[in-house]
């Protein structure tokens, strides 16, 4: 996943908003790797492995199932961007828990999950454009 966010951010540019104040996204597989994106303006600054520990310091993290992982790439391959049950968007609302927080609890660095939606999507749509590998399995897209 370290290798497609490094090669999508250098796409990101052209979907991301002009905004000042891009917010550091903390994704974690559940139950495995954790990796930190800090995005800059119109490109994602940083992607790295990072810990548990480290989320804390992120403005929100995302959490979903290896799974869910898995099933929202493959639609995205398939129709070329998410479909609408597999947006962020519909993903953090559609279940009883929202898939982002802010594990400081604060609410205005968690509303940049939504502040940057769209730009978010567009990222993790342009993830069809590397190749993805799977734990334990050869390249999948």
């Amino acid at each position: 996943m370290k290798a497609a966010a490094q090669g999508m951010g250098q796409r990101a540019g052209a979907a991301a908003f002009s905004e000042p104040d891009f917010p550091t996204a903390h994704y974690r597989l559940v139950g495995e790797q954790h990796y930190s994106v800090t995005f800059d303006i119109l490109d994602v600054g940083d992607v790295r492995e990072s810990s548990a520990e480290e989320a804390v310091d992120a403005d929100f993290v995302i959490e979903l199932s290896p799974d869910k992982w898995r099933q929202m790439l493959d639609d995205i391959c398939t129709n070329g961007r998410a479909g609408r049950d597999w947006t962020l968007n519909t993903l953090d609302m559609i279940d009883d828990e929202p898939i982002h927080k802010n594990l400081r609890q604060d609410g205005l660095a968690a509303d940049k999950f939504h502040r940057y939606g769209p730009t978010l999507q567009r990222f993790i749509d342009n993830s069809c454009q590397l190749e993805t590998v799977f734990s334990g399995e050869g390249v999948t897209a």
